[in-house]
């Protein structure tokens, strides 16, 4: 299904939507949000929050966000959970924009000019379809389990490089 399938208002000068993730992540999806709106963009975007039938209150939360951003933030919050690759799926679905950025609830950014960057990579090169950045893990503590993703060394990497070796972490 694409946006003209939908009853979405497709705003053909919306650069990205941002598609946030979650589950049971109350604790963790302000700073995931948070993350997002410190962004610092000429363009517009937006943030599409998809909830997969959280028990704890993640839905409230991204309702408070959304009442403080109403042009901004847009929930798909699910009466029962359909699993991770569905919500993933049908969150896209609903993503207005021309890119599709991709953060999970309990991940967050760090660099206030991720969206720019990026954004300014995919304009200026139509065979670039995906791009990524180094991630590292942290532990809740800060403790840094994993500085960087080896594989991602800087520079173009092909379909089959990224797919045989799945060096593309989601944040």
């Amino acid at each position: 299904m694409n946006s003209s399938d939908t009853d979405l208002n497709v705003n053909p000068d919306l650069l990205v939507s941002v598609a946030i993730t979650s589950y049971n992540h109350a604790a963790l999806l302000p700073k995931a949000i948070e993350s997002v709106l410190q962004q610092h963009t000429d363009f517009p975007f937006e943030i599409v929050i998809g909830d997969d039938c959280s028990k704890d209150d993640t839905v409230a939360i991204a309702r408070e966000y959304q009442a403080k951003y109403p042009h901004l933030i847009r929930i798909v919050a699910r009466a029962e959970n359909v699993g991770t690759q569905r919500n993933y799926y049908e969150l896209f679905e609903q993503c207005r924009g021309k890119y599709i950025a991709w953060l999970d609830a309990d991940d967050y950014w760090t660099d206030p000019q991720k969206l720019s960057l990026q954004a300014e990579i995919l304009e200026k090169d139509a065979s670039i379809t995906i791009c990524g950045h180094f991630v590292r893990w942290v532990t809740r503590d800060g403790q840094v389990m994993r500085p960087r993703y080896p594989e991602l060394a800087g520079g173009v990497h092909g379909t089959n490089a990224i797919l045989e070796k799945n060096f593309m972490p989601s944040p």
